[in-house]
């Protein structure tokens, strides 16, 4: 019959040896942890977050889920595949197509002034005339760096033709045409997004003086 300290000596003896279920299917590094019975699921051990991993159409995808949650990744999972074997599978829609979608419901909305449309269709044009071959494009091929680097492009143009500090209020609209045109497409994840708005700088109020107010 084994004394207590044999018995406790034992005990940590097989918990030493035993290991624990969480660090079972870890990457050779240690920073990834595999689910079998979760196919294309990783969990980056580090920080909890849940990641999709799979190959679609030949193309290795892996995304982040954006949760700690295992129930919850494994739903988000389930619909990430489905969306992208639905892009793959879907009609590529070129920039043209869905620049013209977009003009035709412009022209359709009766709650927008004549004033409203001609200006959403000026952005529309300056789209074009900054991106050269943009209208040729597929949507599903745009991605978020290129419409970074369109952006600063774009900003560098407006202060060359106009000479003076940039109209953020018209270079926050043009990239909301962008992505109201690429929304169109249905994408996952519209690149355009990417893009950062400037900060719009108050007006300066010049008040009258009081010798004014009194005239």
């Amino acid at each position: 019959m084994l004394s207590v300290v044999q018995t406790e000596n034992l005990s940590q003896t097989r918990a030493e040896t035993v290991i624990p279920k969480k660090q079972d299917h870890l990457s050779p590094d240690g920073k990834w942890q595999s689910f079998p019975r979760v196919p294309n699921l990783l969990q980056y051990v580090r920080t909890g977050q849940y990641f999709a991993r799979c190959k679609i159409a030949g193309k290795l995808i892996r995304w982040k889920l954006d949760t700690d949650n295992f129930a919850t990744a494994k739903l988000e999972l389930a619909d990430f595949i489905k969306v992208e074997r639905d892009n793959v599978t879907a009609e590529p829609f070129t920039f043209k197509a869905l620049r013209l979608r977009y003009e035709a419901q412009i022209d359709e909305d009766q709650t927008l002034k004549p004033a409203s449309k001609h200006y959403r269709k000026f952005c529309s044009a300056s789209l074009l005339k900054s991106w050269h071959g943009l209208d040729e494009l597929r949507a599903d091929k745009i991605m978020e760096d290129d419409c970074r680097k369109w952006a600063k492009k774009f900003s560098a143009r407006l202060r060359r033709e106009s000479r003076k500090p940039i109209d953020e209020q018209f270079f926050n609209n043009a990239p909301g045409t962008f992505r109201a045109i690429l929304d169109l497409a249905q994408l996952r994840r519209n690149p355009a997004k990417s893009v950062k708005r400037l900060g719009v700088q108050p007006k300066e109020m010049k008040l009258p003086e009081a010798s004014q107010f009194n005239a």
